[in-house]
């Protein structure tokens, strides 16, 4: 989940188990914890060494100086993303796991289904396949927006001129995308995917690996939030 305070500089919250590291605000002395329902000071910046607890969390995203949002992403458009990344190419034991709920002994007999089928069964073994639902709780936490990775740039745009950002648009929006199919051909595993991959548009893609309908409805019955959220299709 990301938060960010109106009309200051961007803040995103951090995961409980770190401690976020931004300056002290001149003159002014924190807490270690952040009080329970204390409004968030407008104008100033997370302090240092303040500790990131359930109640700060709760406490930060209630308050009215915040505009919070999170990120999605087509599932189908993910999944075959993650088969390519984190199956075909990565040489992590990722692919172990597939390969031992199919009783398969090499990682070349993993099949796209049974990646698809892995991740309807276990889709919280591995953040890069879990529903960003279940990643970011919207079910518990009203976001303000949902920025779709598709229109990530766009998107974003968007909020930072809400936010009365747009002139620093252009820096915060310089940026490098990681593609793992965009760089399938550096990779001789993943040489007999290219023809399914090298399409014109998205929907034929999906259409290359989604080859039957029972994997498309898993997909659909795994995201459900996911895909309700972004207002996806296959």
């Amino acid at each position: 989940m990301h938060t960010q305070p109106m009309r200051t500089q961007p803040m995103h919250t951090q995961p409980m188990h770190t401690q976020p590291m931004h300056r002290q605000p001149t003159g002014m002395a924190w807490p270690q914890a952040w009080p329970q329902g204390t409004a968030w000071p407008q104008g100033t910046a997370w302090p240092q060494g303040t500790a990131w607890t359930g109640d700060v969390a709760r406490s930060v995203c209630r308050s009215q100086h915040l505009v919070s949002f999170t990120t999605v992403r087509n599932p189908w458009d993910r999944l075959i993303s993650g088969f390519i990344g984190k199956i075909v190419c990565n040489e992590k034991p990722i692919w172990r796991h597939v390969a031992s709920y199919f009783h398969l002994e090499r990682r070349e007999l993993i099949t796209f289904a049974h990646y698809v089928r892995f991740v309807a069964a276990r889709p919280e073994l591995d953040v890069h396949w879990t529903p960003h639902s279940d990643v970011c709780q919207s079910a518990y936490h009203a976001y303000a927006r949902t920025l779709r990775v598709e229109a990530l740039t766009e998107d974003l745009q968007k909020l930072l001129s809400d936010l009365g950002w747009a002139d620093a648009a252009a820096d915060l929006l310089d940026f490098e995308r990681i593609s793992s199919t965009k760089t399938c051909h550096r990779r001789s595993a993943c040489h007999p995917f290219l023809p399914l991959l090298n399409t014109s548009t998205q929907a034929e893609r999906r259409r290359n690996f989604f080859d039957s309908e029972d994997l498309v409805d898993l997909v659909y019955a795994t995201f459900a939030d996911d895909i309700a959220s972004g207002g996806y299709s296959f």
